[in-house]
């Protein structure tokens, strides 16, 4: 982390320092940060709109402003990279594929990936998703008026089979178990590490070292049987056939010089695919029976729109413009919920938000959690609102209020395809069944490299008449 007391040496600058958040005597925040980093960074937004956060003697900057954030992520976006601490740890998992990524790798394989999630090719998809979410409606008709469970778990399957099919061309079938458990433990790994005090290195044979090699092990693993599978499919052919998945057009690509990506870039991409793709949706999906759960007047309401929308049957692609309001039940989740709850840049060279100076090397944190909830921007920002998502209502705000798909040049480019396949999803299971949240609270938000709900989501069903 920059040593921010460089700032001084900004030239035609004023030295101006940003308010620093008051934390332990030693450590600063970063005790606070690991026990609890939401209510930490959401204290540090109520002192200002650029905050100093301490880590012993180094310091970074917290910003919450959407003019600050839209700096950042769009306006001079060239300047602020990823080499921070957190995207570094995160490779050991994700290696250096589009997500941890920088410069003229990162347009390199971007340009790649593109033709993938155009419009044209994600209505190719849809046809994955509504199988997916048909099997998933059928298999809770077995829990109607039954005991609470846990829904999570359901939407992290039915999340992986959509990605691994649609995206990957593969099935992973009878492993969904297994890797859903591999991926658990993976992001808490991750997440304990990112707010770890010390940080052992990965060789060291601590006990859970050994354990996340075996993680990594399992992962990769099944990412490996997925390329030479794929692989040996395409040596199989007479002749090159029309593919619609991401590997299949990864895998035939070529750059101007004719070079195809090697087969560390693309175990990274695929690495990548297989969990941001079906991660976040698989979240975001928890929160939303969670939160439909526990606001009976939301969930009545939405079933209203599906029963006049649908008639009964389950939705396709075509219908999806017309789900309005069960659109803006997931946008509204995920404002509350964002699955990638905060993100860091590292300034390159010498900038300044608003009044004071960004010198060479500071990095920069932000939160969509934090923000997203901010009571100057929004009303009742810790309620569950739908309707503030109501087609035009969200013009009145600044374009960095709202942004769990981040923004800017890097703005996620699997957004459409999320949104897509959380739509049909939603609306096949709950045209079918009512939910209720078996818990008298909602779940507590557990904050590691996703915000996932802690304990998962226990939920009752009942038929929808």
């Amino acid at each position: 982390c920059a040593m921010l007391k460089r700032s001084s040496g900004v030239r035609g600058i004023s030295p101006l320092h940003p308010p620093l958040l008051k934390g332990h005597w030693l450590v600063g925040q970063m005790e606070a940060l690991r026990r609890d980093p939401l209510g930490t960074l959401s204290r540090a937004a109520v002192r200002g709109d650029v905050v100093r956060l301490r880590f012993l003697r180094a310091e970074i900057l917290f910003i919450s402003h959407p003019d600050h954030i839209r700096h950042v992520l769009q306006d001079a976006h060239r300047n602020y990279s990823k080499a921070t601490l957190a995207y570094s740890r995160t490779r050991s998992l994700l290696g250096r594929g589009l997500f941890t990524s920088d410069g003229e790798a990162w347009r390199r394989q971007r340009r790649l990936m593109q033709p993938a999630f155009q419009r044209d090719r994600l209505a190719g998809f849809a046809p994955v998703m509504a199988e997916a979410a048909r099997a998933l409606a059928a298999a809770w008709e077995a829990r109607v008026d039954g005991p609470v469970f846990d829904a999570a778990p359901d939407m992290t399957r039915i999340a992986m089979e959509v990605a691994s099919r649609a995206l990957l061309g593969a099935d992973v079938g009878e492993d969904v178990e297994r890797v859903a458990v591999a991926v658990t433990e993976a992001l808490a790994f991750l997440g304990h590490r990112l707010h770890a005090l010390v940080e052992l290195p990965l060789w060291l044979p601590t006990a859970e070292n050994r354990r996340y090699q075996a993680v990594l092990a399992t992962l990769e693993e099944l990412v490996q049987r997925i390329i030479q599978g794929r692989r040996q499919g395409r040596r199989g052919r007479a002749a090159p056939a029309e593919t619609s998945d991401l590997l299949s057009l990864l895998m035939e690509a070529r750059d101007e010089t004719g070079q195809g990506m090697s087969d560390t870039q693309l175990r990274d991409e695929v690495m990548t695919i297989f969990l941001a793709g079906h991660e976040t949706t698989a979240t975001t999906l928890s929160w939303a029976l969670a939160l439909l759960g526990q606001h009976p007047a939301v969930e009545e309401a939405l079933g209203r729109e599906l029963a006049a929308v649908l008639g009964g049957r389950d939705p396709a692609l075509e219908d999806l413009e017309r789900l309005v309001y069960t659109r803006m039940v997931l946008e509204e989740t995920m404002r509350l919920y964002p699955p990638v709850w905060a993100m860091t840049r590292r300034a390159l060279e010498d900038d300044r938000l608003g009044d004071y100076p960004v010198p060479a090397g500071t990095v920069v944190m932000f939160s969509p959690y934090v923000t997203q909830r901010l009571p100057g921007l929004w009303e009742r920002p810790d309620e569950f609102v739908p309707e503030r998502f109501e087609p035009g209502r969200m013009a009145a705000l600044p374009r960095f209020a709202y942004f769990p798909f981040l923004g800017g040049p890097r703005q996620c480019i699997g957004n459409g395809f999320a949104m897509m396949e959380m739509q049909l999803v939603l609306g096949t299971l709950l045209q079918r069944y009512r939910v209720r949240l078996g818990s008298a609270e909602m779940p507590a938000p557990e904050a590691y490299v996703t915000l996932r709900p802690r304990g998962g989501v226990p939920v009752g069903i009942a038929r929808r008449r």
